[in-house]
């Protein structure tokens, strides 16, 4: 029976060179298409399981919200990690203040707020550039109250409008960039709440108002750690007290791009490593074009490694896993590639100088014949 060959087969002998030429780069292209977009929509499902709605975010309420699901008043406390330093030890914390209705004036149908529970006499016109929507979000106060936050004491007098979100930094309670970056960052923040009694809400008595609060976090390259935020176990600080601890640790991407700048300097060292191999065990010849690499990425790899998302000092998981060794290897392959340079070199040896020759003289008309 003949045997049959494939005309169009890349590893057939009768396959013309141009078509082994571009079934090449059509797979090579394939791949590194097919790596980017599996790469993105890793980077899709990290970001959309980190970017929570409302309703999905951790939900902490004080004790008597629990047996009364609408006392009034109240107030809801929603907490936003904006950012992290791992260097210091803190996060920056945002919150926004929804108080409920009893604690604000209303808006009626002519685009004006009343006073509260509708009393004749404090009325407030509407902007009509800014809207509604816009003054219903940052109400204006009928009574005055305090948030205690970490220690941090906010004070909203009657008449006033709630700005529209506000900052404080929280010190972690338990923090260790040694681990990067596998590491996670522990905090604690406590929420209270008073309202000042009396109509005008502004004296210094008060009473103890239950509070909602509510967390999610929007620092860059972090996450919450499954479970977290929770409810610290073991603490109490009353019933009016709304306690919260929280874990962030590296997101996917951030975690995922650091291993791989790591298997990049593993690559090049080990490479560098293989080529002073050759020049000792197997006496390749050492030209001095040799010498650039393993002298380049002696310097290189410092630049390298910090090219990792927030990189801290050296002396994290990363370096013992990777940057020490790398340097380490790529050090003896450049001092034995220079060594071996220097002593395979040999003197050019000596020739013997031949003797200068006399100038021919010009010919001119008295000595031509």
């Amino acid at each position: 029976m003949a045997r049959l060959t494939c005309r169009l087969c890349p590893g057939s002998n009768l396959a013309s060179p141009k078509l082994q030429s571009a079934s090449f780069i059509l797979a090579y292209l394939l791949f590194w298409v097919s790596l980017v977009i599996g790469t993105f929509l890793l980077y899709r499902a990290d970001l959309r399981a980190s970017l929570r709605s409302k309703e999905e975010q951790a939900r902490f309420v004080s004790a008597p919200l629990a047996t009364n699901p609408r006392p009034s008043p109240a107030l809801i406390v929603d907490l936003v990690v904006k950012s992290v330093d791992p260097l210091a030890a803190t996060a920056l914390l945002g919150f926004t203040l929804e108080p409920s209705d009893d604690l604000v004036r209303p808006v009626n149908k002519a685009r004006r707020v009343t006073g509260f529970m509708g009393r004749p006499g404090a009325i407030e016109t509407i902007d009509p550039s800014t809207g509604s929507d816009a003054v219903l979000a940052r109400p204006t106060l009928s009574r005055g109250f305090t948030v205690v936050i970490k220690g941090v004491k906010k004070t909203y007098a009657a008449g006033s409008r709630l700005p529209n979100e506000e900052t404080l930094t929280v010190p972690f309670t338990r923090s260790s960039i040694r681990g990067y970056p596998f590491d996670t960052h522990t905090g604690y923040v406590d929420v209270s709440s008073q309202v000042l009694a009396g109509t005008a809400g502004n004296t210094t008595t008060a009473a103890a108002m239950p509070v909602v609060v509510t967390m999610d976090t929007r620092a860059s390259g972090m996450k919450f750690v499954r479970g977290s935020p929770l409810t610290p176990r073991g603490m109490s600080r009353g019933p009016l007290f709304v306690e919260i601890e929280f874990q962030v640790k590296r997101s996917n991407i951030t975690v995922g791009f650091s291993l791989f700048v790591l298997s990049i300097m593993w690559v090049l060292s080990v490479v560098i490593g293989f080529l002073a191999l050759q020049v000792l065990v197997q006496r390749r010849p050492v030209a001095a074009a040799i010498l650039g690499p393993p002298i380049s990425l002696l310097f290189a790899l410092p630049s390298l490694r910090n090219v990792q998302p927030e990189a801290p000092p050296v002396g994290s998981t990363v370096d013992v896993l990777g940057f020490f060794w790398n340097m380490v290897i790529v050090a003896i392959s450049a001092a034995a590639i220079i060594f071996t340079f220097i002593h395979r070199w040999q003197p050019p040896s000596e020739m013997p100088v031949p003797p200068p020759t006399r100038p021919p003289r010009p010919v001119t008309a008295a000595n031509r014949w």
